[in-house]
């Protein structure tokens, strides 16, 4: 992807994740961490413009990770933290323009998490970074070797606890909700949505399970040797990959031949080269 054009969708992004912090999250008044929450909890206390509290944070987080981060790390987030707050500036009184009906705070949080995921998840994709408290937890982390997750679930622990301080107890509750589904969305927008399973198989009845799976299925397999738990009995992995929709008629025809099988399912994320499927038994 040219520079240009990641720029440019970033831009895109970051106008969206504006949006919907002025239209959802602002008015509901849900501090779910972060700069965001920072700046709902002074613009309820002392009346300061988000954008202008955000302006003020992003310039010290700014001079912090090129003073400890170098020139390398800041220009990954420069961007945002440069272009967010005007887009959070220009799309203030949008909220005034939108006919949202704000009685329904739990599909408005769902809707928030699904969204800011999804731009947050883009952002890192693109290869770029937000800023914000994250630069505290890199800094953190390069000099006191703490874990950046940790540290950054600290911090928006925090920021979350005293918006539920100030704004009560329910607010906890919804920013719980906005934080799990936006790691949730942003995993996905990361790792993208699994399309094959993997699945390790450990039977007494190899022969069968190989001629079934290679000849019937057509699917590659691959054997991996194993020591049972019992040192004299020695057994054979195997590993199959098939398809998320098609998974469940593999695992079915190979309980069919040993019931006594053993098998792990997980998601495979990627999958390049191998046996292609061509069609499946009637089971």
């Amino acid at each position: 992807m040219k520079t240009i054009t990641k720029y440019i969708l970033l831009i895109i992004t970051l106008l969206i994740s504006a949006i919907i912090f002025n239209v959802l999250l602002l008015p509901l008044e849900i501090v779910a961490g972060g700069t965001n929450g920072l700046s709902i909890i002074t613009k309820h206390l002392f009346n300061i413009d988000p954008s202008l509290f955000m302006i003020i944070i992003y310039g010290i987080l700014c001079l912090l990770s090129l003073i400890f981060l170098g020139k390398k790390e800041t220009s990954f987030a420069i961007v945002s933290m440069i272009v967010y707050p005007l887009f959070v500036k220009l799309t203030a009184d949008l909220n005034i323009y939108l006919n949202i009906n704000y009685e329904d705070p739990l599909m408005l949080c769902l809707f928030y998490g699904i969204i800011g995921g999804i731009c947050t998840g883009f952002v890192f994709k693109l290869g770029f970074n937000q800023g914000g408290i994250s630069i505290i937890s890199q800094i953190l982390n390069k000099y006191y070797h703490l874990s950046i997750s940790k540290t950054q679930f600290i911090l928006n622990f925090i920021i979350v606890i005293i918006g539920g301080y100030i704004f009560g107890v329910i607010n906890v509750m919804y920013a719980i909700i906005i934080l799990y589904v936006n790691s949730l969305i942003i995993d996905k927008v990361l790792l993208g949505i699994s399309r094959n399973k993997v699945l390790y198989l450990v039977t007494a009845k190899k022969e069968a399970i190989k001629d079934y799976i290679m000849n019937d299925l057509k699917l590659g397999l691959t054997i991996l040797d194993k020591e049972g738990n019992d040192k004299e009995d020695f057994k054979d992995a195997m590993m199959v990959v098939t398809s998320t929709s098609d998974y469940f008629k593999v695992t079915e025809g190979i309980k069919l031949i040993d019931p006594e099988i053993f098998f792990v399912v997980i998601d495979a994320y990627q999958v390049d080269g191998g046996q292609v499927r061509h069609n499946f038994p009637n089971i």
